[in-house]
């Protein structure tokens, strides 16, 4: 049986420090897309200091998130979030994390996601109504426009029954 070498993945230059992380912050969409011309599966970046690997085939990251999981660990940072969020379904590992997200599952069933999705295009068609309505000869704060209807957004998605 005959044994493939294995390739050098491709590495995408970037700033002293900062690596590719400057690049995302301009423009995430057009970051990627640069990403492809390596024409490969994977691509590694550096994000201030750290060696991150970008993964283009669906089947690439069902082998990492679901086959071979136990292979890859969370980055130092989530130990930094579960200190300021506690041991939660974004933060945990392993069993504990498998736990929870089973008891989590059902909130994302295909009907209730599509009932929420329709919440969150009704708000959104009620907010731009209600942006149309203000008088556009003066500023308008859309910072604490963004943030009343994400807030509307969310009390009805996680608080009405």
């Amino acid at each position: 049986m005959e044994t493939l070498a294995p390739q050098a993945v491709p590495v995408q230059p970037g700033l002293p420090l900062l690596g590719y992380a400057l690049a995302f912050i301009r423009d995430p969409l057009a970051a990627l897309d640069r990403l492809k011309h390596h024409q490969a599966r994977i691509v590694r970046i550096s994000l201030g200091g750290r060696h991150q690997y970008v993964l283009f085939q669906p089947e690439d990251a069902k082998q990492v998130l679901q086959e071979n999981n136990k292979n890859y660990g969370r980055a130092p940072a989530f130990q930094v979030l579960r200190i300021l969020l506690g041991n939660g379904l974004l933060t945990s590992e392993g069993d504990f994390w498998r736990r929870q997200r089973r008891l989590a599952q059902p909130a994302f069933h295909r009907h209730k996601l599509a009932i929420l999705a329709q919440t969150m295009a009704t708000e959104a068609a009620d907010w731009t109504t209600r942006l149309r309505q203000q008088d556009l000869s003066k500023p308008v704060n859309m910072s604490a426009s963004f943030m009343e209807v994400t807030m509307r957004i969310v009390c009805k998605t996680l608080f009405s029954s």
